[in-house]
Formats: structure tokens, C-alpha cells, sequence
């Protein structure tokens, strides 16, 4: 019965020391190595209607950052009247490794409508 008392002190002293040791676990590959910088970078200016909620910009950054090809998107200020319609933007992205047709085709497929301003 004396076994009992030493179980819980052992028990307690590793739940408070943290446990076991583990080393965090770094992701190694292709997608975690940033685009060099002499890949050229193109931009697209696009018209947006989000889905109106809160946060509807997150959401859809968010959504097409998912897209290792993105690197940006400069938003440029929402009306008063709703921040979630006729949002205009312009994204830079790496064209070799998403064209421009995939790039359009996978934000419409995030955005309640999408056009391509010159």
C-alpha cells in the first residue's frame, strides 16, 4: 500500500515538469522554400464580391494565400456602404507555377463574383 503514495508523487512530478521532452517537428520540402527572387512576379487587378459576413476579407485571403503561387494582395479601401462588395485588388503572383487563367479561375471559385480590370 506504500507503493501508492510514491505512484502519485512520481505521477505528479512529470505531469509538472512538462512531460517528456519533444522536438518540435520542422516540415521539410519544395513548398517551404521561398520562390527566388529572379523568378518573375506578375500582378493582376480584379474586382471582388465577397460573401458578406464579417471578416470577408480574411476569409478570402485566407483562402487564395492557401496557393503557394500568391504573394500578395494589396487591397484598396472598402466603401462605407459595404466592405464586402466591388472590392478592388491587385495581386502579385508567380506565373510559372500558376498562370494567370488558373490563378482568376481559383479566386472565383472563393468570391461570389470576380472581373478582371485592364
Amino acid at each position: 500500500m506504500k507503493s501508492y503514495p510514491f505512484l502519485m508523487v512520481s505521477c505528479l512530478t512529470l505531469f509538472a515538469c512538462g512531460g517528456v521532452a519533444v522536438e518540435p517537428v520542422v516540415a521539410e520540402g519544395p513548398h517551404d522554400e521561398p520562390v527566388p527572387a529572379t523568378e518573375p512576379r506578375a500582378t493582376l487587378r480584379v474586382a471582388v464580391d465577397l460573401d458578406r459576413r464579417t471578416g470577408c476579407e480574411e476569409a478570402f485571403d485566407l483562402a487564395v494565400y492557401a496557393h503557394r503561387a500568391v504573394e500578395r494582395i494589396a487591397w484598396e479601401p472598402p466603401s462605407a456602404a459595404s466592405p464586402c462588395v466591388a472590392r478592388s485588388a491587385t495581386v502579385t503572383f508567380v506565373p510559372s507555377r500558376l498562370p494567370q487563367a488558373e490563378l482568376i479561375s481559383f479566386m472565383r471559385s472563393h468570391a461570389r463574383l470576380l472581373e478582371v480590370k485592364p
